[in-house]
């Protein structure tokens, strides 16, 4: 369990991007050694796409499972 104030994956963290994204600046992307599919775009990620922003987006908006599981079966 993560304590939290707001609920995640909501619009709720929007009031947050800016501190959150200040304490993922230390993010530096690269290229991954196994691809991931993300659980937000549906997309299948390489590394270099993995920055602060889109982990506050992974944050922000819904986890869309379902869907990224279907396409790895």
């Amino acid at each position: 369990v993560v304590p939290a104030t707001v609920a995640s994956h909501s619009p709720q963290v929007e009031p947050l991007r800016a501190r959150i994204l200040s304490l993922l600046s230390f993010v530096r992307p690269r290229p991954a050694e196994v691809p991931m599919v993300s659980t937000v775009t549906g997309e299948i990620l390489r590394g270099p796409e993995l920055t602060a922003e889109y982990w506050f987006e992974n944050c922000r908006r819904p986890v869309d499972f379902e869907p990224v599981v279907r396409r790895l079966l």
